[in-house]
């Protein structure tokens, strides 16, 4: 692996998660759906790639990145703390203890369960599959591409040469079924009245559905999101898509006076 090759990979890389971030801006069912640019940049550039079209000139090591930059997300989690409003004790014990809760029972169930399953069912009619199978599909729907990533190359180094390539498939089927799984569930639940912080998706603004933050809100709306709502990743969905009512006027105050390229219909 040279320098340029790993200039020209995060060139090409860069300049299709652009396009994603265009596409998402300008396509409505790409907003419908919230499509992460990132996403919609994969897809294009595995048709272009080695493994489609074939035009692409990525380097043979296109693959081996995520498995170290996943490094640099582990060491930044929790760098800028979190914060906890001692006036309302009983309701953030009750918020960290929900998600505490939640968090544990589906960790505990994706990578006891699927293991387990892979060891009495899956082994009797592949006899030669590793054990570790079921790890590996934990490992890639629950923790998504990085920890597949983390844990593809441990099992490649334990002698297990298709385990990355499986992890990173069931992070791929995990990252898609979340997504149009996820939108599905959220909005049945807001039709049901199940939601906390939002009651229907024509509250959501313009910022959220083309994926573009306002110059002159982005540090109030990354300041509110990230930093005095640090809490419970389990509702990342319903709170990524709703905003409060009070910050929602403000955010259409500064939308007024920014200037976009995307337009909502």
């Amino acid at each position: 692996m040279s320098v340029t090759d790993i200039l020209v990979d995060f060139a090409i890389a860069s300049f299709f998660i652009a396009v994603g971030q265009l596409l998402r801006a300008k396509v409505p069912l790409v907003q419908k759906f919230f499509i992460p640019p990132s996403m919609i940049a994969g897809f294009i550039a595995l048709a272009l790639g080695a493994q489609g079209l074939g035009i692409l000139p990525f380097s043979e090591n296109i693959g081996s990145y995520a498995s170290v930059l996943i490094i640099l997300i582990f060491a930044g989690v929790g760098i800028n703390g979190f914060s906890f409003n001692k006036k309302d004790f009983k309701a953030e014990i009750d918020r960290i203890g929900s998600y505490f809760s939640y968090k544990v029972l589906a960790q505990a169930i994706q990578f006891s369960l699927a293991p387990l399953f892979s060891i009495l069912v899956i082994s009797k009619l592949f006899p030669n599959i590793n054990y570790g199978f079921g790890l590996l599909l934990a490992a890639g729907f629950s923790g998504g591409h990085g920890t597949a990533a983390a844990v593809g190359t441990a099992f490649e180094r334990l002698g297990d040469l298709d385990a990355m390539d499986i992890a990173m498939t069931c992070a791929t089927v995990g990252i898609l079924s979340g997504i149009f799984g996820g939108l599905f569930f959220i909005k049945l639940g807001t039709k049901k009245g199940w939601t906390k912080y939002m009651k229907g998706f024509n509250q959501i603004s313009a910022d959220l559905r083309c994926g573009l933050v306002p110059k002159m809100s982005a540090s109030r709306w990354a300041r509110n999101y990230f930093i005095q709502r640090p809490g419970s990743a389990g509702m990342a969905s319903a709170v990524m898509l709703s905003h409060p009512v009070s910050v929602w006027d403000s955010a259409r105050e500064s939308m007024q006076r920014s200037v976009w390229i995307c337009r909502i219909t």
